[in-house]
């Protein structure tokens, strides 16, 4: 039988008959039909709240912020007291451990948060979805840390990133009092999956970040090479700080082959330990910055399972765990390679990473390139403009004072008279000595803006601020190709010599005139002061010497000192090239 509008009656079937129903108390039915109700309600109410954490998380891009939210909104959203969620490192272990439901003193209470182990590692070592209705009873439990509130129930859900395991969820302590059941792990998987993808977008996001953040470094760093005159050390400098700071890294350090080629110096370092770094040799043989340039491509190593080879030794400088090495590629060969350390703990350089990095310093290779082509351009410019000042005082100046020079000294060997002959003579020297301060002006003329200092820069640098503090006249004289750059440890050298040189004399010889004379072939380099004062004593004179001494050994050359025939002293510095 049926009503007006076509649907069978209550308490009738469709086709007239009774329906077979459960002899039940009234009581019993409403209250069914009350639990029934509050299900709904509740089902109702839970997929309500899926949807707003669908768009909360869904709508997050900032990595950090997203996995906290995701934490916060399962919680939430599933009824559980607790929840947290471990991101999985490369060791197995967790990078990153995110928690909800602790108050900050109870979570600073507990004291270190879990690396993975117990419960929490099973998930890791058999990552699939997990109920437990008593935490404490299973069998991989490890128990609790000192201050850790009570827990129960547990719903462990993994979250699967683009290849591999990502992180894992865990919740505990259903708020209702039961143990999870399968409606709460329905629910938790289906945020979990929403989270995979949200986690995946924000990754992506993050990549592309910091992608356009090198691309500006690189973009600035050539903007600033075109517009000023810049060195190729500044621009080196400018580097390790650029990759210091995007990569995160505690201590970058930039090495490049020294004159050997046997070696590797580092030149510029950024972060923990840079003073400690900078300056500092390494073999190059069996090292990792070696093979990276010989690869041309960048390295991962972790640098606490190295216990061997030039880098192992810089431990003792600098705390040393992920190390990223990126190689700066010349034309032809490795013009250097960057060193970049995070220390022990922390995780390790990541393929993105490596790839934006590994561009950024083949960007850097050709700006040192464009640095050292215009500073050779400004040093030919430079000499070419000296060599025709001295084509010219050759010429016409020396030539016609070598001239007279004959002239005078023919003049004097027909002299009758001996005071005459000898004033003649006098002159002849006299000459010799004008060519000389001539040919000394000549490599005074230097390029604007060299890379390096050559050693005839050197060598005037320090007697122009040297000479005011002496009581004594002082002669510079440069001879031979003086012209070529020199490295900052051969120009430090030299000043050295000349500096110590002038203050032992100054101090000790009682001179009234010293003469400075830097000379070399290309093959040997010499540099001899020589003085009008008392010689060698007994017991002073030995001031800074033996420091001289080791200078001019490490070359494999060797320091001399004697009395002059003709009074004072005269010391000989000698180095091959």
């Amino acid at each position: 039988m049926s009503s007006p509008d076509g649907f069978p009656r209550i308490g009738m079937l469709a086709d007239g008959g009774q329906p077979d129903l459960p002899h039940l108390p009234i009581e019993t039915l409403i209250e069914q039909l009350v639990e029934h109700a509050s299900e709904v309600a509740d089902s109702h109410h839970r997929l309500r709240r899926f949807h707003e954490a669908y768009g909360l998380i869904v709508g997050e891009l900032v990595l950090d912020t997203l996995l906290q939210r995701i934490v916060d909104v399962s919680r939430e959203v599933v009824g559980a007291r607790f929840a947290a969620l471990g991101v999985v490192g490369a060791d197995g272990h967790f990078d990153k451990f995110l928690h909800s439901g602790l108050d900050a003193a109870t979570a600073a209470g507990i004291g270190e948060l879990p690396k993975g182990r117990g419960v929490l590692g099973m998930m890791i070592e058999n990552p699939r979805t997990t109920r437990l209705g008593n935490i404490g009873a299973d069998p991989s439990s490890c128990g609790l840390p000192e201050g850790h509130p009570p827990m129960t129930s547990f719903l462990g859900v993994p979250i699967f990133g683009r290849d591999s395991l990502y992180a894992v969820l865990y919740l505990t302590d259903q708020i209702a009092g039961r143990p999870f059941n399968a409606a709460d792990q329905e629910l938790a998987e289906a945020l979990v999956s929403t989270a995979s993808i949200a986690i995946g977008n924000a990754q992506l996001y993050e990549e592309s970040r910091r992608r356009q953040e090198w691309l500006r470094a690189a973009a600035h760093l050539s903007q600033d090479l075109l517009g000023s005159e810049q060195d190729a050390l500044t621009v080196l400098d400018r580097t390790v700080k650029i990759v210091h700071q995007l990569l995160a890294a505690d201590t970058v350090a930039l090495v490049v082959p020294d004159e050997s080629g046997t070696g590797m110096a580092v030149v510029a370092a950024a972060g923990q330990g840079d003073r400690d770094l900078l300056g500092l040799r390494l073999p190059a043989g069996n090292s990792i910055a070696w093979r990276a340039m010989e690869l041309g491509r960048g390295l991962h190593d972790d640098m606490e399972r190295v216990h061997s080879g030039p880098e192992a030794e810089l431990r003792s400088l600098v705390p040393m765990g992920p190390m990223l090495t990126l190689p700066l590629r010349g034309e032809a060969r490795g013009q250097g390679a960057i060193l970049t350390i995070r220390r022990p703990g922390l995780a390790p350089f990541t393929q993105a990473e490596l790839d934006m990095a590994e561009t950024f310093a083949g960007q850097v290779a050709v700006a040192v390139q464009l640095v050292e082509a215009r500073a050779d351009q400004q040093r030919l410019s430079g000499m070419e403009q000296r060599d025709q000042i001295a084509r010219e005082l050759n010429e016409h100046v020396v030539q016609r004072l070598f001239a007279i020079g004959l002239n005078v000294e023919a003049t004097a060997q027909r002299a009758m008279e001996d005071p005459v002959r000898r004033r003649l003579l006098q002159n002849v020297e006299d000459i010799d000595e004008t060519v000389r301060q001539i040919r000394s002006s000549i490599f005074s003329l230097v390029p604007s803006t060299p890379t390096m200092r050559t050693l005839q820069e050197v060598a005037l640098e320090v007697v122009d601020e040297v000479a005011p503090a002496l009581n004594l006249e002082l002669a510079l004289e440069l001879d031979g190709p003086l012209d070529l750059p020199a490295t900052a440890e051969l120009g430090g050298d030299v000043e050295a010599v000349i500096r110590e040189s002038l203050t032992n004399v100054n101090k000790y010889a009682h001179a009234s005139h010293v003469q400075v004379r830097v000379e070399t072939d290309g093959n040997l380099l010499e540099i001899t002061v020589a003085d009008n004062g008392v010689g060698i004593q007994a017991s002073t004179r030995r001031s800074g010497l033996d420091n001289l001494s080791r200078r001019a050994e490490r070359y494999g050359g060797r320091l001399s000192i004697d009395n002059q025939p003709e009074g004072g002293l005269r010391l000989r510095w000698a180095i091959p090239l």
